[in-house]
């Protein structure tokens, strides 16, 4: 949904929002898996630089980190927004 023009809160609600593969949910659910499988396509295009879309461990990146990212990203107008899976996490970035 493109919510560039919308308003405040319907970009809270709604930025970033794209319906979830399998179920096809509207609001992202929680992920809160650590560990993920791979495919042999999947980490052959990870071996190559393309990390897009796949995950590798729950503390380094996950769907729903995506998501708030989006959604962050869209509420403050930025390019990028970042987000770490727990408060040490973000210390040591800071």
């Amino acid at each position: 949904m493109d919510v560039s023009n919308a308003k405040f809160a319907t970009k809270a609600v709604h930025a970033g929002q794209m319906p979830e593969e399998k179920t096809g949910a509207l609001i992202a659910p929680l992920f809160m898996n650590s560990t993920y499988v791979w495919t042999s396509e999947k980490m052959e295009r990870y071996l190559h630089g393309d990390k897009a879309g796949i995950f590798t461990y729950g503390r380094s990146r996950n769907p729903t980190q995506n998501d708030l990212q989006d959604k962050v990203k869209t509420l403050e107008g930025a390019e990028a927004a970042l987000s770490t899976a727990s408060g040490m996490a973000a210390i040591a970035l800071a």
